[in-house]
């Protein structure tokens, strides 16, 4: 198998890859022996060996995403021709990935005591038509036994195989358990989120490490992923290339592309120290919404999905507020694209988030619905909120405030400033409805301060001091 027959296999059509397949496998067993002689388990078996392993290979084809045959019931060894062929455990956990010139079940086909049977699935990968060889365990044990001196060097090689793989896969668990469901559980997105959910979201995900100045993502270019940082810290530019913001530990962003919402990243990522992401791409929402741990909460996604499209269209929350945007404004919709939209009944609370928080600053909207600011240690009331009003969440936070829904038709949304900022420099000249919005920002977290001091004032006078009566 020269460098040209595998590119032309890696980028065939699934339509057309049978009858190249069935081309090149007319020249003869040389090329099936070639094919087997590139994988591991076989490089330093004899030509007679090999040769005699060729004339009973099979050809497999396996559509995106289809399973080869358990190997309880067909124990079989497959060498990948043109893949990649995904190696999953529990929860459908991605536990590695078999490429071409690999192989995969040879202790099983070797029927090798002390092996357990495998507890997981071999499956094309989700974007690609897979080619194998197949080698049933029959085939293998009577060449094998034709060939007897070869079967103790693959024994050997096998078992050394098989314990790598199980050591890869229990760190590969550890990892999902400690480190990528927890951080995933506490991202916007994802927060709340069934445990199960969140393993198997884990479990489709891939770490990814980045120097310093290396860039994640490029604003404008396509995207299908969701980055959540593990370690480091991470800056986000425009297009322009300005900074808008900055993300630390458990920081996220891409949360649209990764559902499908929108295909093209709107910020640029730049690492700013050594970093670990967590990578999620949309085919891996897509598996986990429809695998069991994700079906009772697929209905809730599909909502949100079709919120964001509603969201979009209007132009929220901005264009419900008394300033020139406008809903066919790209500016408008990039920022309405990542808003966060949270409706409240009466008496339900909205907990602001701190400017410190991994992803950055927010600013909240009520856009509808009638609502009041509160400390939260005390209770008491610091201000009303009526349609329109904005609200600085990280002033909230830092005098312990919170609001609290007055009317049961309160709509409010949570919009992340690098989001805001983005979105303005999109293009080339900053549009009105930005500046006409950061004035009206200002001027509510000027009350906002203000009203939140004179409370807390006025409930540390009430207080009694130590040396009171």
């Amino acid at each position: 198998q020269n460098e040209e027959e595998a590119h032309a296999l890696k980028h065939l059509r699934p339509e057309v890859l049978p009858a190249f397949v069935r081309s090149l496998s007319a020249a003869g067993p040389r090329w099936r022996r070639s094919v087997l002689q590139g994988s591991p388990v076989f490089r330093e078996t004899s030509r007679a060996f090999l040769e005699l392993l060729a004339a009973h290979t099979e050809d497999v084809f396996l559509a995106p995403g289809e399973a080869l045959p358990a190997q309880a019931s067909h124990p079989a060894l497959y060498v990948v021709v043109s893949g990649p062929v995904h190696i999953e455990g529990d929860n459908a956990a991605l536990l590695r990935v078999v490429n071409a010139g690999d192989s995969v079940g040879e202790a099983q086909a070797m029927d090798l005591a002390g092996v357990p049977p495998p507890m997981h699935a071999a499956r094309a990968g989700y974007g690609r038509t897979a080619y194998v060889l197949r080698l049933s365990r029959g085939a293998l044990l009577a060449a094998l036994h034709l060939h007897p001196e070869e079967h103790l060097p693959m024994e050997e090689l096998v078992l050394e195989l098989e314990a790598r793989r199980a050591e890869r896969a229990e760190e590969r668990y550890d990892w999902i358990s400690n480190q990528a469901a927890p951080v995933l559980g506490r991202s916007p997105l994802l927060a709340g989120c069934p445990d199960a959910f969140l393993s198997t979201v884990a479990g489709h995900a891939s770490e990814v490490s980045f120097a310093p100045g290396a860039t994640i993502t490029t604003a404008g270019e396509p995207s299908t992923n969701m980055f959540v940082v593990l370690e480091g810290s991470v800056e986000l530019q425009s297009r322009s290339g300005a900074p808008v913001g900055r993300l630390t530990r458990g920081g996220s962003m891409g949360e649209v592309e990764a559902l499908g919402i929108f295909g093209t990243a709107t910020v640029t990522a730049v690492a700013t120290s050594d970093c670990r992401v967590l990578k999620v791409s949309r085919e891996a929402f897509e598996r986990s919404l429809k695998g069991p741990a994700g079906k009772a909460i697929k209905p809730g996604f599909d909502a949100l999905i079709a919120s964001r499209h509603e969201q979009v269209a209007k132009g929220l929350p901005f264009c419900g507020l008394k300033i020139s945007a406008s809903p066919t404004d790209i500016s408008v919709r990039t920022v309405s694209l990542q808003s966060e939209r949270m409706p409240l009944e009466a008496g339900e609370v909205w907990r602001p988030l701190p400017d410190s928080d991994p992803s950055g600053p927010r600013v909240g909207i009520l856009l509808r619905g009638r609502a009041v600011v509160e400390l939260v240690a005390s209770g008491r009331e610091v201000m009303p909120l009526t349609a329109g009003a904005i609200v600085n969440e990280g002033l909230l936070a830092e005098f312990g405030a919170r609001v609290r829904a007055v009317s049961s038709d309160c709509e409010a949304y949570r919009v992340r400033t690098v989001d805001l900022l983005a979105a303005s420099q999109s293009e080339a000249k900053v549009p009105a409805w930005f500046y006409e919005f950061r004035l009206l920002e200002r001027e509510a977290s000027d009350r906002l301060r203000s009203g939140l001091g004179n409370a807390r004032g006025l409930v540390d006078n009430k207080a009694l001091h130590p040396c009171d009566p």
